[in-house]
């Protein structure tokens, strides 16, 4: 099973002064989240045979902290292999689950902005992905990312709500299937990480061509 909680890559930004301008981040976050409002909605999981919704209710918000770190910032921006564990206290964990009535409520986002004074910083989210897959997220960084340059949103990165395109049959059971997956929280923990290294591969044109070269002439051996 794929896992339903994802603590995405920290994004780590050079920054050259002591102290960046918070207002530049929180404002322009603020309103990436208006239009991409479920972020700041909660997952609704009522016992069975209700089935797990997401919810937003007016005021509802996302969990934000800032935090400063005398962390090496060149060993966090290396290249080089070094292990995950080292990135984990810049990513921010999500809201403990409450119950009300017998109805379990989960967050579906949380960031972290760690300081590095005189270098630059970080931000880690994490985010449930029954709100959005790696792609839909990355838009929603974007749609940050263009606001915080230009003040205005790039088109392509808005999101599609409508829900016409999706087929009501479910023949093979999916949805049961998925639903069941929310009964408890199965979020993975950071020791299923043990073990491990992250390392940054930088590729440059050339090599990118070289390898589409490789591919195609592999497939056309395959041809033959």
């Amino acid at each position: 099973m794929a896992s339903l909680l994802s603590p995405a890559t920290p994004l780590i930004l050079p920054i050259p002064s002591l102290y960046p301008p918070f207002h530049a981040l929180h404002s322009p976050f603020s309103q990436a989240l208006q239009t991409f409002y479920p972020f700041a909605a909660k997952l609704i999981c009522p016992p069975s045979p209700h089935k797990p919704h997401i919810l937003y209710t007016d005021g509802d918000s996302v969990h934000l902290t800032v935090v400063e770190s005398s962390a090496d910032f060149d060993q966090i921006i290396g290249y080089h292999a070094r292990d995950v564990k080292e990135l984990h206290p810049f990513v921010l964990q999500l809201p403990p689950v409450t119950v009300l009535d017998n109805t379990r409520v989960l967050p579906l986002l949380s960031l972290q902005v760690t300081v590095f004074p005189n270098s630059g910083i970080c931000i880690g989210p994490t985010f449930r992905r029954v709100a959005a897959d790696g792609r839909s997220f990355n838009n929603f960084m974007k749609a940050w990312a263009s606001i915080s340059r230009s003040a205005c949103m790039v088109e392509k990165t808005v999101p599609i709500f409508e829900r016409d395109g999706i087929i009501e049959k479910d023949p093979r059971g999916l949805e049961s299937s998925w639903a069941s997956n929310w009964e408890e929280d199965k979020a993975p923990a950071h020791e299923s990480f043990a073990n491990k290294v992250r390392a940054t591969f930088v590729l440059a044109r050339s090599n990118i061509e070289r390898l589409k070269l490789h591919v195609s002439k592999h497939e056309s051996e395959q041809l033959r």
